[in-house]
């Protein structure tokens, strides 16, 4: 299964979970608003006497505990997690953020139904839930299944990112790493000629051709910047402090441009997601049928804009 899958996933059941928790919250304010009128009711036909000597608070402050940790529970599911995107928002591939595992296993345990509904029966008041524990409970199984798919998707990246240092080192031993280094500009931007024409070591024709070769592989499957960590790290001590010195920088720059890369794709994103208006000037434009053959869908109602360009 793949990431865009499994995301996809998570957000159609945190949709489905919060849809329960509405419904919940609906079903809980109906059942406590009759329960308070209830109660008011009798205290007005004289049915209850109030004896404060009488009333058991710890009772009350369980009551009270419970009632806050429904709400909670309720209100937890409505939230939407803002640090798992959408599928189709996704520009590369990264994990979902540790604090947002955190915070999703918390809600799991703590605000659980099923806890809460334990501590109710624990606390002698049953019947806590009424009708609003049915769609609390089904909301929960789909935040069961969303949590699942959360670890999936964070494995998948941790075996994705195993895959990758161990393709990077493969290359990386081909290449060699002060040779990647050295040549790091003409290697990502020059043909296979002009780099071994650029190269001053004394290698054989099929030696350059295969550093070359094995360099280029890691640009083509993007994994320059694990190939400059690997390098920075230095476990082998091959790298002398100036080859350090000079990845940092080509790191930095790498880092920029992908930057700059991510905000370009994210902005074209946003200028396809907007509604674009057809030039009603150009348009042969069926008022009568309300239909823009530019715009393809049809519009509410005629267009105004396509009255006053014909008028004039």
């Amino acid at each position: 299964m793949d990431k865009q899958n499994l995301l996809i996933k998570i957000n159609v059941n945190l949709k489905r979970r919060r849809i329960c928790h509405f419904v919940a919250l609906v079903i809980f304010s109906i059942q406590f608003i009759l329960d308070l009128l209830l109660s008011f009711s009798d205290l007005l036909s004289n049915k209850i006497t109030i004896r404060w000597n009488t009333i058991n608070f710890s009772n009350a402050y369980r009551w009270i505990l419970l009632v806050v940790l429904i709400l909670i529970s309720i209100f937890d599911g409505l939230s939407r997690n803002k640090y798992i995107p959408a599928a189709e928002k996704i520009v590369e591939f990264s994990p979902l953020p540790k604090k947002s595992m955190n915070s999703a296993l918390i809600s799991l345990v703590f605000f659980s139904p099923y806890l809460v509904a334990l501590l109710a029966v624990l606390f002698g008041f049953y019947g806590t839930y009424g009708l609003a524990s049915v769609p609390l409970l089904i909301g929960h199984v789909f935040f069961i299944i969303t949590y699942v798919n959360m670890k999936k998707y964070n494995n998948l990246f941790l075996s994705n990112q195993k895959q990758n240092l161990t393709q990077v080192n493969k290359l990386l031993a081909k290449t060699g790493k002060i040779f990647f280094v050295k040549y790091y500009n003409q290697l990502k931007f020059q043909n296979l000629i002009d780099v071994i024409d650029a190269i001053k070591e004394n290698y054989s024709e099929q030696t350059k051709k295969s550093r070359i070769i094995n360099a280029k592989k890691i640009f083509s499957m993007n994994l320059q910047i694990e190939a400059l960590n690997e390098i920075l790290e230095n476990k082998d001590g091959v790298a002398s402090q100036m080859i350090i010195d000079l990845t940092k920088s080509i790191l930095e720059k790498e880092k920029s441009e992908q930057l700059k890369e991510k905000q370009r794709i994210e902005k074209e994103r946003e200028i396809k997601n907007e509604i674009i208006k057809p030039d009603c000037s150009k348009c042969r434009y069926n008022i009568n049928e309300k239909r823009c053959e530019i715009w393809i869908k049809k519009p509410d109602k005629a267009c105004e804009e396509f009255k006053l360009t014909k008028r004039k």
